[in-house]
């Protein structure tokens, strides 16, 4: 394979839309036969198998779930011991949950059980590769996947305080940041939260969300709570189209 090729582990949403985008080889990793199939529909190079022998591709790990993610990340490392080239690990803002105040990508993690997972997954990267980015998202929305469509459908809200910051990072915006990145030179491994300018508190989305609905509702105001994302790091290298909030109100 060459430098151009890209190694796609746990290929959903995300890497449909990179695959319509990467100039280059393309191949996306899935667990299933059922999801190579569909893959293979679109005219995505498909595995169910992780590759082996490489040394100089880019490879993205976008498996569902911290756990999945760490179980992945050992998985190439044992079969590609000699990769040199860059990886990108799509982390998650849960890195952060049981944590209170302003959060950056300095900032220690939580200590809840989702929390600790991450950090997990994001140490076995670190450790794993020299070169590559871990991504922090909030929750990715795009039109028809995401908290709005959800509650579209279930007319039911998460059972989480409304005065906590709902993180939120659209789909297209972080296709955008994975090729963006993939073609800048890097010698280290860096860390960017990804999230929108300002993350609404979880009253104002559904707030507005249930307005938009037209859904009669009664949301407690709950004192804020948890952490509040500061996403600065991305915007001095990167321009999301989606930075505000309400674009995830559809």
């Amino acid at each position: 394979m060459s430098n151009d090729s890209l190694i796609m582990i746990g290929s959903g949403v995300l890497g449909k839309q990179i695959f319509d985008y990467w100039n280059g080889s393309f191949t996306g990793i899935v667990k299933s036969h059922d999801s190579a199939i569909a893959l293979s529909s679109e005219g995505i190079k498909a595995s169910n198998e992780m590759p082996s022998n490489l040394d100089s591709q880019s490879v993205v790990f976008s498996t569902n779930g911290s756990p999945n993610q760490l179980e992945a990340i050992k998985s190439f490392v044992s079969l590609n011991p000699n990769f040199t080239g860059k990886a990108i690990l799509i982390s998650s803002t849960s890195y952060y949950q049981g944590t209170e105040g302003p959060v950056n990508e300095d900032s220690p993690g939580g200590d809840t059980p989702r929390s600790i997972a991450c950090q997990e997954a994001e140490e076995a990267f670190t450790s794993s590769f020299k070169r590559g980015w871990i991504l922090r998202c909030g929750g990715l929305f795009a039109p028809g996947r995401g908290p709005f469509t959800y509650l579209s459908r279930t007319r039911q809200i998460p059972p989480i305080s409304t005065g906590q910051q709902l993180a939120l990072f659209s789909y297209r915006d972080l296709q955008r940041l994975v090729i963006f990145l993939l073609n800048k030179d890097t010698q280290t491994i860096s860390t960017l939260l990804c999230t929108v300018t300002k993350c609404p508190t979880r009253f104002e989305y559904y707030s507005a969300a249930f307005e938009k609905l037209n859904i009669a509702h009664q949301l407690p105001k709950d004192s804020p709570s948890g952490p509040l994302y500061q996403p600065d790091k991305l915007f001095q290298i990167f321009q999301p189209i989606d930075s505000d909030w309400t674009a995830a109100l559809n």
